[in-house]
């Protein structure tokens, strides 16, 4: 009893020592701590429980100089809070229902919903960078570092199942909960954060006090529960309280929102790192401070006035019979699917292949991966510019043949070791498969049958998209990717994203694009 009782205390000093190489390597030496810790090495015959095996005692401890480097990250935390807050904000300064009693009232509805969609794959493209890194420290391989990686999808998936279990025997909470849930979503966030700071900061102990995998796993586990409550409820309200005309524009701003997280964490990692080797854990409180900022926004920033709920699947004029929207909707999950593993398994491989393949530093690797992803704002303004040209059907063939080209410059870049054709693919493979898997979405949003259809009303596929993005792409995507690039290289690896493509392009050809009016 008496050790357990002082197991708070001795994970304290393993913070505090494992903090002292955590400062920033380009600070003068005042702004550091020094800690000077005194460790006493116990080994008694039950070898079972960590805290048996060693246990440390502070004698002495100063650390005048942490706010020179603390207080900073929670005021970078903050600026970038409130940045992010802004940049949405400017987004939805022309989006309105077409209903411009309901405009006013659904603008804000939408700036909440895409803020709590950017901070939830904020959360979970940060760690991308460095997951490599952390793996080999704790003593585990890179398929490891993948699954720790997708496994935030899997707590996504058991969030966004239990609220839907809430809403199917309580619809009526659709008007009310969407606050709460958004509440719910960054302190779940929030936590998984704090969690995984402390992995990162026992991962610096040599030799560890515990094994920090199952905690790290945890970690990214209990954030991904956050996303998916988060989820569930804003892709569900835009098909409760978007007209079917208006859906596929504010589904695409939410996909926009998952593009710019995935490129801005890597970047923001990157930066980090140029200024210090070991900035992860500060890089986590900066995250931390933003998520508390943005939660502090979220309880003040409300939707008044009444909302009149839409029935799903009205406003069309000539709506399919229910077998063939069935099927719509199943051939536009199977897409989303193969969606969501080429573009995980993009995101978590080229990290690997730059690190590992063309033996690019850590630093510039997130840069260079950031800056890849972030094509998805040249792109979204193209096809917004060039939007009348082409039906819907007809821009989402485009932006599927793009993605074939692209994957092809993956080969080309493999095939002859030039790092920049294989970036060039990443830049052509991501923001196409995205925007045309937002259009298919928009698509199956607007085929929904009526509240209490199992396949499906608007709860029901929304909890569908998510198992089927999140529980199973996500998943699979980073952990395969990695193991192919491990056991095969990269040709295997190049091979299973092709395969990937020509699944998405099948499901829109033979189960979507038939019928449907956009593409006659």
């Amino acid at each position: 009893m008496r050790r357990l009782l002082r197991l708070p205390f001795v994970i304290f000093c393993w913070a505090e020592v494992a903090s002292l190489p955590l400062g920033f390597s380009n600070v003068q030496d005042d702004y550091l701590c020094a800690v000077q810790v005194k460790t006493q090495v116990v080994s008694p015959p039950d070898t079972k429980h960590w805290f048996q095996h060693q246990t440390a005692w502070a004698t002495h401890f100063e650390c005048a100089g942490a706010r020179h480097y603390i207080l900073p990250s929670f005021i970078v935390g903050v600026l970038a809070a409130a940045a992010m807050i802004a940049f949405v904000t400017f987004l939805h300064r022309g989006s309105a229902s077409h209903d411009p009693a309901d405009g006013l009232l659904l603008k804000p509805l939408g700036i909440a919903i895409s803020i709590t969609q950017l901070c939830g794959m904020t959360c979970f493209s940060l760690p991308i960078l460095g997951s490599l890194d952390l793996a080999t420290r704790i003593g585990k391989d890179a398929a490891f570092s993948g699954q720790a990686i997708g496994i935030y999808m899997t707590g996504s998936v058991l969030g966004g199942s239990c609220l839907w279990l809430l809403l199917q025997y309580h619809p009526s909470l659709w008007s009310s909960c969407c606050k709460t849930v958004h509440l719910a979503s960054l302190a779940l966030n929030t936590v998984g954060l704090l969690l995984y700071s402390l992995v990162i900061t026992v991962s610096y102990v040599q030799p560890m006090p515990f094994d920090p995998a199952p905690l790290l796993l945890f970690s990214r586990l209990l954030g991904g529960c956050g996303h998916g409550l988060a989820g569930q409820v804003n892709f569900g309200v835009v098909a409760r309280f978007w007209s079917p005309r208006d859906r596929p524009a504010q589904i695409a701003l939410l996909i926009l929102m998952s593009q710019l997280a995935i490129g801005g964490g890597p970047m923001c990692a990157a930066l980090a790192r140029s200024y210090s080797d070991r900035s992860e854990l500060l890089l986590a409180w900066s995250g931390v401070a933003a998520l508390l900022a943005i939660t502090i926004w979220r309880l003040f920033f409300s939707v008044t006035g009444p909302i009149e709920k839409l029935e799903d699947g009205s406003g069309e004029r000539h709506m399919p019979e229910k077998s063939w929207r069935r099927r719509r909707i199943f051939g536009c999950l199977a897409m989303t699917a193969c969606r969501a593993y080429v573009v995980s398994a993009l995101e978590v491989a080229s990290a690997m292949v730059l690190e590992t393949s063309f033996h690019w530093d850590l630093q510039w690797v997130g840069l260079a991966i950031g800056v890849t992803f972030l094509a998805c704002l040249p792109v979204k303004a193209a096809h917004g510019l060039l939007a009348p040209l082409f039906s819907m059907c007809g821009w989402i063939r485009i932006m599927a043949a793009f993605t074939l080209i692209g994957t092809s410059m993956l080969a080309v870049g493999s095939n002859t070791s030039s790092p920049w054709i294989f970036l060039l693919g990443d830049a052509t493979t991501f923001p196409t498969i995205f925007l045309a898997d937002a259009f298919t979405i928009g698509i199956m949003q607007q085929n929904l049958l009526p509240n209490g259809s199992w396949f499906a009303d608007a709860n029901n596929a929304t909890l569908y998209s998510m198992m089927a993005a999140n529980g199973a792409g996500r998943l699979l995507g980073p952990w395969l990717a990695r193991v192919a690039l491990q056991t095969g290289g990269l040709r295997r690896y190049v091979s299973s994203q092709f395969v990937a493509c020509f699944m998405f392009i099948g499901a829109f050809e033979i189960l979507v694009a038939p019928g449907l009016e956009e593409c006659d």
